[in-house]
């Protein structure tokens, strides 16, 4: 939960929201319907059937970073993201990415004399591609009012920005193939202010933080990542006095985390979007999904032909890695 702002009805990532409503009408084989005369849309629909590199494309890039915006308001990790060294896969496995550590600094060079080499094989390090995943029932009657759009962007928003939050700021370890480790896993909290008054404490807090990472924030490029609680008065406080970014997430509780943005790289691609009219899905958000007795999935179950729907798969490849112990936090009591 973080106020920011939200992209007005008819930006980029619209097509992103119409791409999802095409696909599905298509799979309804709703021939009445003519596919909107945007070729943004029709470049989305081709990427999430066959995907497409956001870097050959710089329309498809735009529509991807709108969305992100657009999950700002329900996601800190989105508005982190916004901070960060920002790259994408494309059709790679891996990307080799260069650590902050240990690496020379550039110097004053006489004439005739060698140079430094900034950059060594030894401070390389690798990131690789994971995935966030839903699926959105849409009704017959959803596809054909003037809403589809609407109730699209909302349920994504919905379900993909908080999912990044609550993996983004855990300290969950990683785990190859599902997720990435979380940025406080393996992190202990710094100790919180002994100060008697709360704003006393708030300030030598965030000057705990800002001071644990001073080594990888070159000129003031610290977030701050409060809970709810403490929201109100860390935000009126940084944005009056430091200038430090302040973002609130649902996803931590008596929690104040600072982030070196500069070390975060982040990847987002093309998302894949398809859709089924004939598939049983079990409506459940746990995961894993329970099971019963034989390998049969819990209810509830949906037949999507039996209920004149679909069911919508988005999957967006979303990955992050740090690249120096650039991020501290601490739970604060003010």
């Amino acid at each position: 939960m973080i106020q920011g702002p939200i992209r007005a009805k008819g930006g980029a990532d619209r097509a992103l929201y119409r791409a999802c409503v095409l696909i599905a009408q298509r799979a309804k084989s709703f021939g009445r319907i003519k596919a909107p005369e945007d070729p943004i849309v029709d470049q989305v629909v081709r990427a999430a059937q066959d995907p497409t590199s956001l870097v050959d494309t710089p329309a498809l890039a735009q529509v991807m970073e709108e969305f992100l915006e657009a999950l700002v308001p329900n996601s800190a990790a989105a508005a982190l993201f916004g901070l960060s060294t920002n790259l994408a896969f494309g059709s790679a496995g891996i990307m080799a990415i260069h650590q902050l550590s240990d690496v020379p600094q550039a110097e004053w060079i006489a004439e005739g004399a060698p140079m430094p080499v900034v950059m060594g094989v030894s401070s390389l390090m690798s990131m690789v591609p994971y995935k966030v995943g839903t699926i959105i029932a849409l009704t017959n009657e959803m596809m054909l009012s003037g809403s589809g759009e609407m109730l699209v962007r909302q349920a994504l928003i919905d379900n993909i920005g908080p999912r990044l939050d609550r993996s983004l700021f855990s300290a969950d370890p990683g785990m190859p193939g599902l997720r990435p480790p979380g940025l406080l896993f393996g992190l202990t909290p710094l100790g919180e202010s002994g100060a008697t008054s709360a704003s006393e404490q708030m300030i030598e807090d965030v000057e705990t933080l800002v001071d644990a990472l001073a080594a990888y924030g070159g000129n003031g490029r610290i977030a701050l990542i409060s809970s709810v609680k403490q929201s109100v008065r860390l935000k009126k406080f940084a944005l009056g006095e430091t200038g430090y970014p302040v973002f609130v997430s649902n996803a931590i509780t008596d929690t104040l985390i600072a982030v070196a943005s500069r070390a975060l790289v982040a990847a987002v691609d093309a998302p894949a979007i398809d859709v089924s009219g004939e598939a049983i899905f079990h409506e459940e958000d746990t995961n894993p999904l329970p099971i019963v007795g034989g390998g049969t999935m819990a209810s509830p179950i949906r037949s999507a032909w039996q209920t004149d729907s679909v069911g919508l798969r988005f999957r967006l490849p979303v990955s992050w890695v740090l690249r120096a112990p650039a991020v501290a936090f601490l739970n604060p009591t003010w």
